[in-house]
């Protein structure tokens, strides 16, 4: 995995003194970043806090994807859900299934 080459001031906590950091960090790079590097940028952006202490998620600005879009509300949905495997199920009181972890000598 490649090291990461961005040097994002996490000191700073509001969203506004992040995106000054950022327009002065991004003017001055001697490379082009990547998407995921411009997706980190973004995401730095946005998870800084406003001026009431919340960041975007918090004060409803953005929706973060749910996993299942549909939630399913019945055991015949469940049961109708293509990935649904009975044998999956377990009793609540049952210790959770751990697997063993096989390491390898190099």
């Amino acid at each position: 995995m490649p090291r990461n080459r961005l040097h994002l001031n996490f000191e700073l906590n509001t969203a506004e003194e992040r995106a000054q950091f950022v327009q002065e960090y991004v003017a001055g790079l001697n490379f082009a970043p990547t998407e995921s590097e411009l997706e980190t940028i973004s995401n730095y952006i946005l998870w800084g806090k406003s001026s009431n202490g919340k960041n975007a998620q918090q004060n409803g600005e953005i929706e973060i994807k749910k996993w299942a879009e549909n939630p399913i509300e019945s055991l015949e949905a469940l049961a109708e859900n293509p990935g649904f495997s009975e044998t999956s199920l377990r009793p609540l009181s049952e210790p959770p299934i751990r697997v063993q972890r096989i390491v390898f000598d190099r």
